[in-house]
């Protein structure tokens, strides 16, 4: 009996409560949420663009002019003194691929080719890391 009567007296505590603040709250609109979310939105860089193609066309190509203008404008708008320019950028001036023989396999032809552009990649990974040591 005693327990019975603490049973409906803890019952009608808690429908009392839930009542009282369901009277405090008020509906969420959702809706409004959605408004503050956070959109972004990715532009392209077109001078990152630039020269992403830039490193491209020399890792890839061997063609080192654009990316040697590039690098140079880099070091000076780091304040590098003109004489310290060329000793930056040196090893990419004088970086030169390894010839193709005429007479020579496509297996050969393609490795050569190979060979090339990870010697460009780690030239210009060594010119990009003295740029950053300077200024």
């Amino acid at each position: 009996m005693e327990w019975g009567l603490m049973g409906v007296l803890c019952a009608s505590v808690y429908l009392g409560l839930t009542r009282a603040v369901e009277g405090m709250s008020e509906p969420v609109n959702v809706e409004s949420w959605v408004r503050h979310r956070q959109e972004k939105e990715i532009k392209p860089d077109i001078e990152h663009e630039k020269l992403s193609e830039t490193v491209k066309k020399f890792t890839r190509e061997g063609k080192k002019g654009e990316i040697l203008v590039y690098l140079i404008d880099w070091v000076r708008k780091k304040g590098v003194p003109k004489e310290e320019v060329f000793e930056t950028v040196e090893d990419l001036i004088n970086y030169r691929d390894n010839e193709i023989p005429p007479l020579t396999t496509r297996w050969e032809s393609e490795r050569i080719k190979e060979e090339n552009s990870e010697k460009r990649k780690e030239v210009l990974k060594n010119t990009i890391d003295r740029i950053e040591r300077k200024g």
